[in-house]
């Protein structure tokens, strides 16, 4: 299997999560591009895995959804291994385990790469990535969150990431957003995903310690991003919101959502790169990204670009 043509340079990104890691890849994947001059290629085998019904709630794949916005410096890939991607990541783990992930490149692939660079979020999340030691026709493994602490390469590409058939102009949500008015993100339900168990669970306290920072401003409205409406008004009726709207009630999916994020300049977060990456992506001025201090289980917030809590 040929991705590229002799003599040209490239790298492959592995492509997994929900959409804020996926545009966090395509970040990390555009800097490598950058950095190499050569051809970025996305391989999507994560979102061939199959579940059973009995094991699809306890923890669901995503769906690629980079395709879903008007990023032309990519291209996608699939089928890649030679094996079952689950047994390729399992192999991954145990092989970095072993500090010998770069024998994993002769026998699971169908092409040669020069390395495999394979990031565990579990183990590495607190770690600073070597951006210096990476080569070109390489396979990388990861979520490789602290790219989004690269501002300036941020600023530079954040116009790229436009999603396709969206009428900025039109919606009426971001005609009612203005500079008094809070993003919230409040995730509920989505944490009894098996897969999300890792996570920092944050409880009430969380929200309502940050509501009442920005309660401190005059006039503040609040727009409320949630998966869970039930959960999410229990914690709205127990602090001293007067002005909110649950924009859920507004739109049909995530992508609609993770636009429109990108429009506020005060923001409450929880530990998600859903709201984490549009609130940087935001190019509102002296913007506030409110965020827990701990982000995983046992491991500190690494964003510099927001106010711990």
């Amino acid at each position: 299997m040929n991705y590229k043509k002799k003599g040209e340079l490239f790298v492959v990104v592995s492509c997994m999560g929900g959409l804020g890691n996926q545009i966090i890849q395509y970040i990390f994947g555009r800097y490598l591009q950058e950095k190499f001059k050569c051809d970025l290629l996305f391989d999507t085998s994560h979102f061939n895995v199959k579940y059973n019904k009995r094991n699809y709630f306890q923890r669901h794949t995503s769906q690629c959804k980079l395709n879903k916005f008007n990023i032309k410096k990519i291209k996608f890939v699939k089928k890649i291994f030679i094996l079952n991607y689950l047994y390729i990541y399992r192999s991954l783990k145990i092989f970095k385990f072993l500090r010998m992930t770069n024998l994993v490149k002769n026998f699971f692939f169908k092409i040669k790469y020069n390395n495999i660079y394979f990031e565990d979020i579990d183990i590495d999340f607190e770690k600073k990535i070597d951006f210096i030691n990476f080569k070109p026709n390489s396979f990388y493994h990861g979520y490789w969150q602290e790219i989004l602490n690269k501002k300036s390469f941020i600023d530079k590409i954040k116009k790229e990431i436009k999603p396709k058939n969206f009428d900025q102009k039109r919606n009426k949500i971001i005609q009612k957003i203005n500079n008094r008015t809070v993003a919230i993100h409040i995730r509920g339900k989505e944490n009894l995903l098996k897969k999300n168990r890792r996570h920092n669970f944050l409880n009430e306290n969380y929200y309502l310690k940050t509501i009442n920072f920005f309660l401190k401003k005059k006039n503040i409205n609040f727009h409320i991003f949630t998966d869970d409406i039930c959960y999410a008004k229990k914690i709205i009726y127990k602090s001293k919101i007067k002005k909110f709207i649950f924009i859920k009630n507004f739109l049909s999916n995530s992508i609609q959502e993770f636009e429109i994020l990108k429009n506020y300049k005060y923001y409450i977060i929880p530990n998600s790169s859903f709201s984490l990456v549009p609130a940087l992506l935001s190019s509102k001025k002296n913007k506030i990204i409110l965020s827990p201090n701990i982000w995983l289980e046992g491991k500190k917030n690494i964003f510099r670009e927001t106010k711990k809590v």
